[in-house]
């Protein structure tokens, strides 16, 4: 384990109501998955801490739902089960989100468009 992640063990848990960490934790899962980027591993060591302090209530059902499906497209293992904890602790970093491909050339899109059409015109 890194120090960093060492520190991040010891650092006292927020003073914020376990499920509303995990709603905050929920929303920030959807932001990485829409920006194609892994969540910060402080983060994650963060609210499997909390899970375990104060495990989720049946209250709590829609939002384990989808911080569940959240890190399964991000290919994390889960933070809200101490299986997943337990993984978590010894599994690799994830690997880093697929990012989009990159916008085409407009001048090459554009010769290509050309070469495509010329050629379907009749001559003579």
């Amino acid at each position: 384990r890194s120090s960093a992640a060492a520190a991040a063990a010891a650092a006292p848990l927020p003073d914020k109501d376990p499920a509303e960490l995990r709603r905050q934790y929920e929303q920030y899962l959807a932001t990485c998955v829409r920006q194609g980027r892994p969540p910060a591993q402080q983060v994650c060591d963060m609210i499997r801490r909390v899970c375990a302090a104060s495990p989720p209530s049946p209250d709590e059902e829609q939002v384990v739902r989808a911080i569940a499906e959240g890190e399964a497209k991000l290919g994390m293992p889960s933070s809200l089960s101490a299986d997943g904890a337990a993984a978590a602790a010894t599994a690799p970093p994830p690997e880093p989100a697929p990012t989009a491909p990159a916008a085409p050339d407009p001048a090459a899109a554009a010769a290509a468009w050309k070469r495509s059409t010329v050629s379907q015109v009749p001559v003579g």
